[in-house]
Formats: structure tokens, sequence, C-alpha cells
């Protein structure tokens, strides 16, 4: 699934993406890339969701705002 950095380590995802974690241990695996283009990979904790809107939010300990990919609009 996709989903996109609000701060330097919350993602914000769709609820549908991780809804096994949601039924597990709150634990999903997420890869980015990161600001040189290199794919970087880690654990993410689910920190909220709501079934009905479709959305959740990850938190990635990994993740430094120096080390994500900047979005270009």
């Amino acid at each position: 699934g996709s989903g996109f950095f609000i701060k330097s380590d919350v993602v914000v995802t769709n609820y549908h993406v991780v809804e096994n974690a949601a039924l597990r241990d709150d634990t999903v695996r997420v890869e980015f890339r990161d600001a040189k283009g290199n794919v970087q990979s880690g654990t993410a904790r689910l920190a909220a969701y709501d079934e009905e809107s479709d959305l959740a939010v990850l938190i990635v300990p990994t993740a430094k705002e120096s080390h994500v990919k900047k979005l270009s609009l």
C-alpha cells in the first residue's frame, strides 16, 4: 500500500492496508525512499486507525526527516 509522512516519523495510510496489524500485534513492515533514492525499511507501530474513514497512523521510529525523500509538487 501507499502512505505519506506528515512528520519525520509519522505516516498516514489507509486502514485497509494495515488492518491485519490491527488484529495482531500492531506492527507492520514499511519501506520508503530516502533523500538519495535508496530504499529504507523498518518496523512501524500502528498508533491509531479509523476503519470507517479508512485511515491509519503509523509511527516509524527508524525514519528521520533528513532520510525521507521529499515529495515534489
